[in-house]
């Protein structure tokens, strides 16, 4: 995660001789969202119905133009890259954290297990 530090925005694309098919969630962007990185992603896999929202953008396709465009809205506005940036790291310890596993894990065990 000490690379985000160095970046300002980061980028969730497929490969390109990939059409946006499914390859599930990318652990980058959640370390991108921990590290308070704004992220641009894809609508792929489970990233789009899970991620997108007040802390990331999402773009529909791979053209270029698209893409830059929303690094340039970006970039030309500071305060909500660093809101953008707020929003993914209480996202992610909201949704992504050791306790709240443990009492999940915690609750089945007692329902199945004992």
């Amino acid at each position: 995660p000490y690379i985000y530090r160095e970046i300002d925005i980061a980028f969730q694309l497929p490969y390109p001789n990939q059409k946006f098919k499914n390859y599930g969630l990318n652990v980058k962007i959640f370390e991108a969202l921990a590290t308070k990185t704004p992220v641009i992603i894809t609508k792929s896999g489970e990233n789009a119905d899970f991620l997108a929202g007040s802390n990331c953008f999402l773009i529909t396709d791979r053209e270029p133009k698209n893409i830059a465009d929303k690094v340039k809205y970006l970039t030309d506005n500071p305060e909500l890259m660093k809101k953008m940036g707020e929003n993914g790291r209480k996202f992610i310890k909201e949704q992504f954290n050791w306790e709240l596993y443990a009492e999940k894990y915690k609750a089945i065990i007692k329902k199945y297990l004992l």
